[in-house]
């Protein structure tokens, strides 16, 4: 895939070097015009993380923390007649293994 996407960059900025030699710009305006075709290829795919990575550090500090909408009641089937639940056991063992 990275293959595919630098072949295609490199054929973007021929298509604009060729461009402007039809369009008759200068020596110093195709290489400009290129070099801009090159970093806005290579800039593309990582447009948005600066942007993203400040949107996740606000939802970060605004929205952080554990919310519980409500508190669901269980019937004694899910309890052991020691009053341990069910996965305690499992936990438990897990607990002493990485002691």
């Amino acid at each position: 895939m990275l293959v595919v996407y630098i072949v295609l960059a490199w054929l973007a900025v021929r298509v604009v070097g060729w461009l402007a030699n039809i369009l008759a710009f200068t020596a110093m305006t195709k290489k400009t015009l290129q070099i801009l075709c090159a970093a806005f290829v290579v800039l593309l795919p990582i447009w948005d993380m600066s942007p993203s990575r400040m949107y996740f550090q606000h939802l970060c500090e605004q929205e952080a923390g554990m919310k519980i909408p409500k508190t669901v009641e269980l019937d004694q089937s899910y309890f052991r007649p020691d009053g341990k639940g069910v996965g305690d056991q499992a936990s438990s063992m897990l607990l002493s293994l990485l002691a």
